[in-house]
C-alpha cells in the first residue's frame, strides 16, 4: 500500500499493522487512533500508538517501519508524505491498573 498526503488514519493504521504482522510482531492499536477508528471519526487523532504484544528488537521494528517508508525521529516514526506519525509506547496494554484487557478485533 502506498501512503500519500491524503492517506486516512485508517489507511495508515492498515499499512503499519499489516507490515508488523507480516514480520510476526503482535501489536494493538491504542489511545487516540484506536478511539478515532472505533468512534468512526467522532474523536480525531494525529498519531497512531501501537503497544507491542510480542518481543521484538528495535532494530527489527525499525527495519519494518523503513520498509513501508517511515523513518525514526526521536521516539516516533514519520512518513515523508502521510499526515500521521506512529509511536510504540511501552506496555503492558491496560486501562488504569486493569491489565486483563482483550483487544477488539
Amino acid at each position: 500500500m502506498k501512503l500519500t498526503g491524503r492517506s486516512s488514519l485508517g489507511a495508515v493504521a492498515t499499512c503499519v499493522a499489516g507490515a508488523i504482522a507480516r514480520a510476526g510482531i503482535k501489536a494493538v492499536l491504542t489511545r487516540g487512533a484506536g478511539a478515532s477508528l472505533y468512534s468512526r471519526g467522532a474523536y480525531e487523532s494525529s498519531d497512531l500508538d501501537f503497544v507491542l504484544q510480542s518481543a521484538v528488537s528495535w532494530r527489527t521494528l525499525e527495519g519494518v517501519m523503513r520498509s513501508i517508508g517511515f523513518h525514526r525521529e526521536g521516539g516516533h516514526y514519520r512518513h515523508p508524505t502521510a499526515p500521521f506519525f506512529v509511536e510504540f509506547p511501552a506496555g503492558p496494554l491496560g486501562i488504569g491498573s486493569d491489565l486483563n484487557i482483550e483487544p477488539v478485533a
